[in-house]
């Protein structure tokens, strides 16, 4: 989450430059990204029935979000590969809540 958000921050800065090397770099990063929705999925193996289909959908939208990034990475397309990066980080902040399990009246 930590790489992925530093990543968010670089391409949404007009002024970073990305090589060639760092747009093919990314397409690794991607794939191991994707890796991660199984991940998601063996967290909640033990949690209840409606949390583990709430993250089952959370994880596989946010495969099938990183699988998108990959077409506007191959273009070298900041604005495409930032716009997959705003929706998978809410996926993921929404996935790190539901892992929570302190009682909101805490």
């Amino acid at each position: 989450r930590g790489e992925w958000t530093r990543l968010g921050a670089r391409l949404k800065d007009p002024q970073a430059t990305i090589d060639d090397d760092e747009w093919e770099a990314l397409g690794l990063f991607l794939r191991k990204l994707y890796a991660e929705g199984d991940d998601m999925s063996f967290l909640v193996r033990n949690m209840d029935k409606a949390k583990q289909a709430k993250t089952k959908e959370l994880a596989d939208s946010f495969r099938t979000l990183v699988k998108q990034a990959d077409r506007p990475r191959k273009e070298q397309d900041r604005a495409g590969v930032a716009a997959a990066f705003d929706e998978s980080s809410r996926l993921l902040d929404t996935f790190v809540e539901l892992l929570q399990d302190v009682p909101d009246e805490l």
